[in-house]
């Protein structure tokens, strides 16, 4: 990846992303990356630089007084990369960066193995950690994480 590409995506991610650890079910957890924005351009250049895909989130306003919105999202072993290419440019959300990276890495080394109850209880707080990280308005300072 480009490193003026990157640094142009951590701008983006730090201001319209959110980084998250979503549990769909007892256990199995997405790690994902969003952007939400109303610039399709953006979200076209973000697909063909970075992949994953987009959609459409609102229709614009039948009388023009809502502009269309987007959501782009990433996942899987490509977002650990861009994750990767993103911790030295993320300032905001420099720690969702960092946990993300953990995760994955975590991921991959338990996931052959199958999952025991330590590990989800492990995904279950990184999943509580990743939404406190996300709440608006927060104050991120003291952030303990637990060893996973």
């Amino acid at each position: 990846m480009e490193k003026d590409k990157l640094i142009y995506l951590a701008g983006i991610v730090d201001g319209e992303g959110t980084i998250r650890l979503h549990k769909a079910n007892h256990t199995y957890f997405r790690l994902s990356l969003r952007v939400a924005n109303n610039d399709l351009h953006l979200m076209e250049f973000l697909k063909e630089n970075f992949g994953g895909g987009f959609w459409i989130v609102h229709k614009a306003g039948a009388q023009g007084n809502n502009k269309q919105s987007y959501c782009w999202e990433i996942t899987g072993k490509k977002l650990y990369e861009i994750l990767n290419g993103l911790k030295d440019y993320c300032i905001v959300k420099k720690e969702q960066v960092a946990l993300g990276i953990r995760y994955s890495e975590a991921l991959w080394k338990r996931d052959r193995l199958g999952l025991d109850e330590e590990v989800i209880e492990n995904r279950d707080k990184m999943v509580k950690v990743f939404s406190m990280l996300n709440r608006r308005g927060n104050e991120k300072g003291g952030v303990l994480y637990a060893t996973y």
